[in-house]
């Protein structure tokens, strides 16, 4: 046999030996995260941030600003406790967690107006009255009072709640929604009610 048919018949050969492998589609990697949700409190922020660059509102593209600021540093801070990245921006975004960054905004917002008003700076507390008033057009109308402790009065006695110990309990229990009733003054209603031991009271 010649070198050119030895040749050919062993290319031949090894053409037929070699594993068959189907072609397949090339792999598309992406988040398992929704993308495009405009319905979420982190996609409206997003939108008036751009509306507001458009129209130049420099007040509210500020405070727009700080709040998305807030939402990157709670990422990284969950990525430094070793979560997934994609894990950690869609952590951070969820409505209950940019919900409560606002509210602590709006905490900030309202401790510092009233400072700046008790001595007599009522140039600085007006711009923080109307930074707290930007932030509150992202959430809607909160409970009062009176209704954020009607709520919790009523799980207390569905919790058959009767001393302190059964705090937990309790603000486990309330239904109420963050965004309407802040989860700090919903634990402060609890303990009060408790320790006056109004769930009694007939």
């Amino acid at each position: 046999m010649s070198n050119h048919a030895f040749r050919f018949a062993a290319g031949s050969l090894a053409r037929c030996l070699a594993p068959q492998v189907a072609k397949v589609p090339a792999l598309r990697l992406y988040s398992t995260a929704p993308a495009g949700n405009t319905d979420t409190l982190f996609s409206k922020l997003k939108q008036d941030l751009k509306a507001s660059m458009r129209s130049k509102d420099q007040a509210r593209l500020a405070v727009i600003r700080s709040i998305l600021s807030d939402i990157t540093y709670r990422e990284k801070d969950y990525l430094s406790k070793g979560e997934p990245e994609d894990a950690c921006k869609a952590q951070a975004q969820t409505d209950t967690s940019v919900t409560e960054l606002i509210q602590r905004a709006q905490k900030k917002r309202r401790d510092s107006a009233e400072l700046y008003a008790t001595n007599d700076r009522s140039d600085l507390a007006d711009k923080e009255r109307a930074e707290l008033a930007i932030l509150s057009s992202f959430l809607p109308e909160p409970l009062s009072d009176q209704e954020v402790e009607a709520h919790v009065l009523a799980t207390i006695k569905s919790c058959n709640a009767t001393t302190i110990k059964d705090l937990g309990a309790v603000i486990r229990a309330v239904t109420l929604d963050p965004a309407r009733a802040p989860k700090a003054k919903v634990a402060e209603t609890a303990k009060r009610l408790l320790v006056s031991a109004r769930p009694s009271a007939p």
